[in-house]
């Protein structure tokens, strides 16, 4: 079976979710697949996107109509920049050929004050839509972004394959070196600083904490719009000295800061799936989390986690104190959370996907 792979470019920086999935599928499918990759490219001016246009387009005709390629899988996130790419799925519905399509967020139109913002979002709007619709099967990490996904562009569900993110079961583990974060207890976040993430509501809980957990410390990982912001709410709410901003830390890095806490926490107000769960999860953390999105379909509460409502400090503050008050409550989700995540593996993923190949080559 031969593969086209059409992936993110490879861009210096934390890797975002659909290049952790690309790269971890093809680790795994590298050796019971034929793969073929086409990377995409991000034009710098006028003449180099115009030159990289004509290569690219030549490249997707081969790619798709004079090869012999069984299946295209385009696991990018939508971009109006690589036009080459995506007449890679306008090439392989002419020529009646499967096409999987991840979708890992919806599109939405006017999601911006700023006019110029509004264009932007509208284009890539059209092109997932335009993607979803071509597609032989979408794929989508969650049966909350299955439900979004078949509402907001108007496709059945049957077509909508649930594959999860998958998390390194092999560098995520509870033993080996670890970063020691200070704080009785450490409590730690991984994630963009942002309002979604829900980063405000985690600073106010650690306010409300101060009354029980005087030594409670909370290690931000991460960078983002809020950051500023963020750090100013902390200081009006007098718990600065409390909390230590790490900033971006190189992906290969997060398991020995995960080992280094004693909880993690995602109180996030939106979250498709929340793959940085899984990874603080398969280090043996146990783990608070709002109870949105695809979240409640991997965090069972008290059994592998404590669910707590969205926007709600108080919740989660008192979620905190629950865990680190009672040892064999933190005991029983720290060794659930592990087995949940085992079931979670990249290799188990992957022979999902590889079954959804065969599926769709049949014949």
């Amino acid at each position: 079976m031969k593969i086209l792979f059409v992936r993110e470019p490879l861009i210096d920086g934390a890797p975002s979710g659909p290049k952790v999935v690309a790269q971890k599928l093809l680790e795994h499918l590298s050796e019971k697949v034929e793969v073929i990759l086409f990377p995409r490219v991000m034009y710098i001016n006028k003449i180099s996107r115009f030159r990289d246009l004509i290569s690219k387009l030549s490249l997707s005709y081969k790619a798709v109509v004079t090869s012999d390629v069984d299946l295209i899988h385009f696991i990018t996130i939508p971009a109006i920049t690589d036009f080459a790419a995506e007449s890679i799925i306008l090439l392989g519905r002419l020529k009646k050929m499967p096409i999987i399509v991840n979708i890992h967020g919806i599109v939405y139109k006017k999601d911006f004050h700023d006019p110029e913002r509004n264009i932007l979002r509208d284009k890539l709007a059209l092109v997932s839509h335009i993607r979803a619709q071509i597609a032989s099967k979408v794929v989508v990490n969650s049966h909350y972004m299955k439900r979004l996904t078949s509402s907001y562009y108007k496709i059945p569900k049957n077509k909508i394959t649930v594959i999860p993110n998958g998390v390194d079961t092999k560098g995520f583990t509870p033993s080996g070196d670890k970063i020691n974060l200070d704080g009785d207890p450490a409590i730690l976040y991984v994630g963009k600083i942002s309002l979604e993430k829900g980063i405000d509501v985690l600073i106010k809980a650690l306010r409300l904490l101060k009354d029980d957990l005087r030594k409670a410390k909370l290690h931000i990982v991460g960078s983002g719009s809020w950051m500023d912001r963020a750090i100013l709410l902390a200081q009006k709410l007098d718990v600065h000295s409390y909390i230590r901003f790490h900033g971006k830390v190189p992906h290969s890095y997060l398991p020995y800061v995960f080992r280094g806490a004693d909880i993690f926490v995602l109180p996030s107000r939106v979250e498709a799936f929340g793959i940085v769960l899984l990874e603080a999860m398969a280090c043996g953390l146990p783990v608070v989390a709002s109870s949105v999105g695809g979240i409640p379909e991997i965090v069972e509460n008290s059994e592998n986690g404590i669910l707590v409502p969205p926007n709600d400090p108080v919740k989660l503050s008192q979620a905190i104190v629950e865990i680190h008050s009672d040892s064999d409550l933190r005991r029983k989700l720290s060794a659930n959370a592990l087995q949940t995540a085992l079931k979670y593996s990249w290799e188990n993923v992957a022979d999902i996907y590889l079954k959804l190949y065969q599926q769709l080559t049949v014949g």
